[in-house]
C-alpha cells in the first residue's frame, strides 16, 4: 500500500463533492504537486472516481499524476506568443519555457526597464500598455508605445550590455521575464527559433521607423489626428477610451509643445470630430479624423 504524506494531501482534496454530479461518483479538484513538496503547475484539473474509494484508488491517482506531471501544458502554450513567436520550439522547450519563465506585475506609473541598467532578462509583455522612451535631461523622448504580445527588450537585447532607453507602465501591466542565458542556449541550439527572434526584431525596428517617418511627414494638425486615430485603432480599437498619455506627453511624441497640442484638440472638438471629458476621448467623426490625419 501507498502510505505518505503525499497520500494525505490527495485524500483530503478528495472529499468534495459536487451537485449535480450523480452517484455514485464523486468530483475531484487539485492542482498538479511533485515530489518536492512545491505547486508546479496552477491548471484546475478534474476527475470522477467510485464513491467508495480504497487506498488502492487513491494509490492509482496519485501514480497517474506523477506520471503526467512533465507533459502537462502551462499557460504558454495557449499564449498567442507560442505561434507568433515560439512556434518553432519543441515540446520539449516549450517546457523549459514554463518552468523558468517569471511573471511580473506592474501598476500604472511604475518603471520596468530603467535606462543605463545592465540586461540581464528577455522580457515580453503578457498584458497591458507601456511606453518606451529616453530621458534627455527635464524632457522625454517618447520612442514607441507597446501593447500586448510586443517585445519590449528587443531593442537591446542583443547588440548592447546597456539599456539604452526606459519602459515605464502606461497601464496596469504584466510581463514575461526569461533569463538571455536561457534564450542565447535556445538561439545557439534551434536555427527555426533564431530565424523568429530575428524576424520579430525586425518587425519592432520597422514599426518604429515607419511610426516616426508617419509622425514627422505630417502637419500638427495631421500628427494629432494621427496619434487619436493609433490609439482609437490600433491600441483600444474603439472610439471611446481614456489617453494614456498626458498632453504633455503627446507633444513629446509628435515633436511638438504641449500648448500646440491642446489646441488642436479643442480645434477638432469645435470642429465636431471628437469629444473631450478629461482624458476620456469620444471620436464622433472617426472618417473626418482619418482624413485628417492622411491629409495633414
Amino acid at each position: 500500500m501507498f502510505h505518505s504524506d503525499k497520500l494525505s494531501f490527495l485524500a483530503s482534496l478528495l472529499a468534495i463533492r459536487v451537485p449535480p454530479v450523480p452517484a455514485p461518483t464523486i468530483t475531484m479538484f487539485f492542482i498538479m504537486y511533485d515530489f518536492s513538496g512545491n505547486t508546479f503547475n496552477c491548471s484546475l484539473c478534474f476527475l470522477n472516481l467510485p464513491d467508495k474509494y480504497s487506498d488502492d484508488d487513491i494509490y492509482h491517482v496519485f501514480v497517474f499524476l506523477t506520471s503526467k506531471r512533465n507533459t502537462m501544458i502551462c499557460d504558454c502554450e495557449q499564449c498567442d506568443l507560442k505561434k507568433l513567436f515560439f512556434g518553432a520550439v519543441s515540446n520539449e522547450e516549450l517546457q523549459t519555457i514554463c518552468s523558468q519563465k517569471e511573471e511580473r506585475n506592474y501598476p500604472k506609473g511604475e518603471v520596468i526597464i530603467k535606462e543605463g541598467s545592465e540586461i540581464h532578462d528577455f522580457i515580453y509583455m503578457k498584458s497591458g500598455l507601456v511606453k518606451l522612451f529616453r530621458q534627455s535631461g527635464d524632457e522625454e523622448q517618447i520612442i514607441a508605445i507597446a501593447k500586448p504580445y510586443d517585445f519590449v527588450s528587443l531593442l537591446s537585447v542583443f547588440s548592447e550590455k546597456y539599456y539604452h532607453y526606459s519602459v515605464t507602465a502606461l497601464e496596469d501591466t504584466t510581463v514575461c521575464v526569461l533569463s538571455m542565458s536561457l534564450i542565447s542556449g535556445m538561439l545557439q541550439k534551434n536555427c527555426a527559433f533564431a530565424c523568429n527572434v530575428i524576424t520579430q526584431m525586425s518587425k519592432v525596428s520597422d514599426a518604429i521607423i515607419m511610426n516616426m517617418l508617419n509622425i514627422c511627414e505630417r502637419h500638427l494638425r495631421g500628427r494629432v489626428a494621427y496619434i487619436l486615430v493609433y490609439f482609437s485603432e490600433t491600441i483600444y480599437r474603439q472610439t471611446v477610451f481614456d489617453l494614456p498619455l498626458s498632453r504633455k506627453e503627446i507633444a513629446a511624441f509628435i515633436g511638438m509643445t504641449t500648448e500646440n497640442v491642446i489646441r488642436t484638440l479643442s480645434e477638432f472638438r469645435k470642429d465636431g470630430i471628437i469629444n473631450i471629458y478629461g482624458k476620456r476621448i469620444e471620436i464622433t467623426n472617426p472618417e473626418r479624423l482619418r482624413k485628417v490625419s492622411m491629409l495633414g
